[in-house]
């Protein structure tokens, strides 16, 4: 029947093996320890070990800057969605807010004053404006109402005209005074006398005409007159001019007031929402169902009266349906790991369960293994010097025993391989780029060249140049030195 052991029964196994045909032979102390070739199943494996978290977890941040917590939810309690899980000191922010309320009140005033000074003075404005193309208006119509007067010149031609009216009526009069004598005498005819009297009423409706032109004509403008009135246009003008090309100005002035105004109001009105945002902040509800995990603050987990900063983690609020381990995996081992191998998973706190899982993420990038690490404020990093590789395990089983924080080992499967012969690495010595081993054969020994193939722990495939059950001679230095790199390896593969 076939057997797949573990790495630790097979050393085991060889060693006990070797220590009894030492016995049985009688060799003495100073004999070297001696093991026998075997064939066999040889399962290779990697191991990890790592802490259980789950696959999928909600972190619960701090919001505020420096605030002492005044009450958080015991460690492992069980939450629903908007159940209350940490309270802050809020005495200093209430505080803040009413100041930031009073002062947003005061801002919305004052911009509600400089909206009502930017309307009146813009109805001020418009209004003067409109004044002033009434006055202009009114200026030109007076200066045509004088231009349309007549002048000086014109009273000496109405003059002029009076005299020479004056001296045809003259004329006609005395004409007619003379020739009216001889009326009734037939020395005129009738007609002469009608006649001559038209001439005179002609005379003097002309001459009459001439006096009512003179007396209007007198009544007319001046040349200072008609200035003055031009000049009340010209001042009517620029009062216009002056008012539309001032009133954008003005409007500016107070339209940058207005703006000003304006973000400060929105700065107070900020200022508010934040010290609103912080108030709501100093008591934090769960935002999904979990299970209560309490993160560090400086390598110690939270507790009452501890100061948060602002993205500090407070805790998780893990999925306990689907749990992974995460590990990290040397340099020198990384290349046998691959996505979608199988993992046999033992927890430190459940020794009699047996768990399996599958490798669902392996790193791409080396980094040092001490990256990641949780640290305090303004910590510094250290580095370690070794190069290792992240590998995310699933696991298959889902137990509420598995929570958190658990610790887990690891065997990652690399694969198995039937009806090897296998040795002990101790066995082997390389020289000049050969490999060799010290066969023991009755009491003689022979060096012996021998291809190697895959290791596996603390065992390697002999592909040839032994036999099943031919014994081969452990080197005591390269065990020692194999054993410090095993100690070593244990310590950093510790989470």
């Amino acid at each position: 029947m076939r057997k797949r052991i573990v790495l630790s029964s097979l050393v085991g196994l060889f060693l006990a093996t070797g220590l009894g045909s030492c016995l049985k032979d009688g060799l003495t102390g100073s004999n070297p320890l001696v093991a026998p070739v075997r064939k066999m199943d040889l399962t290779i494996r990697v191991r990890g070990t790592g802490k259980l978290e789950a696959a999928h977890s909600l972190r619960v941040t701090a919001m505020l800057w420096w605030k002492p917590i005044t009450w958080v939810i015991p460690e492992g309690a069980m939450v629903k969605k908007g159940d209350l899980i940490v309270t802050f000191e809020k005495k200093d922010i209430e505080n803040e807010y009413r100041t930031a309320k009073a002062d947003y009140a005061v801002a919305q005033a004052e911009l509600k004053k400089s909206k009502m000074e930017l309307e009146a003075k813009k109805h001020q404005l418009e209004a003067e404006i409109k004044s002033c193309e009434a006055d202009l208006v009114i200026a030109k119509l007076e200066l045509e109402r004088i231009r349309s007067l007549p002048r000086p010149d014109d009273v000496r031609q109405k003059e002029s005209a009076l005299r020479r009216a004056k001296a045809t009526f003259d004329v006609a009069r005395e004409e007619y005074e003379r020739m009216s004598r001889f009326k009734g005498q037939g020395i005129l005819a009738d007609a002469e006398v009608r006649r001559m009297i038209s001439e005179m009423k002609e005379a003097e409706a002309a001459y009459i005409c001439a006096q009512s032109d003179l007396r209007v004509t007198q009544a007319g403008a001046h040349p200072d007159n008609i200035r003055e009135a031009e000049l009340e246009v010209e001042q009517a003008q620029i009062a216009l001019d002056q008012a539309k090309q001032g009133m954008p100005d003005t409007v500016k002035q107070l339209e940058a007031a207005v703006e000003k105004q304006k973000a400060q109001t929105e700065k107070a009105k900020n200022t508010l929402d934040q010290k609103k945002k912080d108030l709501k902040n100093t008591e934090m509800t769960a935002p999904v169902d979990g299970m209560v995990v309490y993160r560090t603050v400086n390598q110690k987990k939270i507790a009452k009266g501890v100061k948060m900063w602002k993205g500090c983690a407070i805790m998780d609020l893990p999925d306990l349906s689907k749990m992974i381990v995460k590990t990290k995996i040397r340099e020198d081992h990384i290349d046998r790991v691959k996505k979608g191998q199988k993992v046999a998973v033992h927890i430190d706190a459940l020794p009699a369960e047996n768990f399996t899982g599958e490798v669902t993420e392996v790193g791409k990038i080396a980094k040092d293994k001490a990256e990641g690490e949780v640290l305090g404020w303004a910590q510094e990093k250290q580095e370690s010097g070794i190069k290792v590789f992240d590998v995310t395990v699933a696991i298959d089983q889902s137990d509420k025993r598995l929570v958190p924080n658990l610790m887990a080992k690891m065997d990652i499967l690399v694969e198995t391989r039937e009806g090897v012969l296998v040795v002990p690495l101790d066995a082997v010595t390389e020289k000049n780029g050969e490999t060799f081993v010290t066969v023991k054969s009755g009491g003689r020994m022979e060096k012996r060249p021998v291809e190697l193939g895959a290791e596996c722990g603390d065992l390697v495939v002999v592909k040839s140049g032994l036999k099943e059950g031919e014994r081969v001679c452990l080197s005591a230095e390269k065990r020692k030195a194999r054993e410090a790199d095993t100690e070593l390896h244990r310590e950093i593969t510790k989470p």
